[in-house]
């Protein structure tokens, strides 16, 4: 009796360990080039602060980050300091919160010197109860939303959304997110050299 424990505990825990190493995440991404960069491909370009969900403040500007510093990674691509942007924005009185529509984005474009500028918003941001078979869990949630607008055009070149779950941290599925996008970016980037 006692060696039939002894292998039922190691079964549970190959099984176990089995289940964490898989821990996959849940994302869905949808993009969308509907001028495809026409002539023109931005090479210098500015990301706005993100639009933030309810009670989450700053989680925008958290998140705009991380997309910057994964966008830096793109070679022929120059990306506008980000304390020069508020800078700038500051002294057009124009506030990070209200840069969400694209005659906005537009007119911060040509302040900055620039030919795209990026700005989106945070849709979901958080954590909820699963219930599985055998088990209950906590699942991170997160969605963003983007779009590039060509300054001088105003046309939106590209855009994206990216949703996910995952058993994983909030921080992590987000992180896997932003990468898909910036993926996606780079690859249409890449594809009109």
């Amino acid at each position: 009796m006692q060696r039939f424990w002894s292998i039922a505990t190691i079964l549970a825990a190959v099984c176990l360990a089995a289940a964490c190493s898989s821990v996959r995440s849940n994302i869905i991404l949808n993009t969308s080039s509907p001028e495809l960069f026409g002539d023109q491909i931005p090479r210098r370009i500015a990301i706005l602060p993100f639009k933030s969900p309810i009670g989450h403040p700053h989680l925008g500007e958290n998140v705009s980050d991380m997309f910057t510093t994964e966008m830096i990674s793109v070679p022929g691509l120059s990306i506008v300091e980000r304390s020069r942007l508020v800078n700038i924005l500051k002294e057009q009185k124009l506030g990070l919160s209200g840069v969400v529509d694209m005659q906005t984005a537009q007119e911060v474009g040509k302040v900055l010197g620039v030919e795209g500028i990026i700005f989106g918003s945070i849709g979901e941001y958080g954590q909820k109860l699963t219930r599985g078979t055998f088990s209950v869990g906590m699942e991170s949630t997160f969605s963003i939303s983007l779009k590039l607008v060509m300054v001088k055009t105003g046309l939106v070149v590209w855009s994206a959304s990216a949703t996910g779950s995952s058993p994983k941290s909030k921080s992590e599925l987000q992180s896997e997110c932003i990468s898909k996008v910036v993926a996606d970016l780079k690859q249409k980037l890449k594809a009109k050299k």
